[in-house]
């Protein structure tokens, strides 16, 4: 059966969690962990990325694109995209060409 809609919202979810994994490093530094690795406390180590001011671009503005465009918005980054049907999109009320 098509059940259209019915995982929008997880699928956003999961990829607002492995975007986060990756800025994080979160998979890098569980490796170090799971090695016996870690050296101890270092400022920068596995400092990853601020996502504040960031431009996420979506690809796809259909209903997961867009879920991942909501959830964009309580991380203050500008929200860029593209459908396979048009040459310019409506994401957040900005025309993105």
């Amino acid at each position: 059966t098509n059940t259209p809609g019915i995982l929008s919202d997880a699928t956003a979810d999961l990829a607002w969690a492995l975007l986060l994994a990756v800025v994080r490093r979160v998979v890098e530094g569980d490796r170090i962990m799971r090695a016996g690795d870690f050296q101890g406390w270092d400022p920068l180590f596995l400092l990853g990325w601020d996502l504040k001011g960031k431009t996420l671009g979506i690809v796809g503005a259909g209903r997961i694109g867009t879920a991942v465009a909501e959830r964009s918005q309580g991380w203050m980054t500008s929200r860029s995209g593209c459908g396979a049907l048009t040459l310019a999109i409506c994401v957040s009320g900005v025309l993105v060409p």
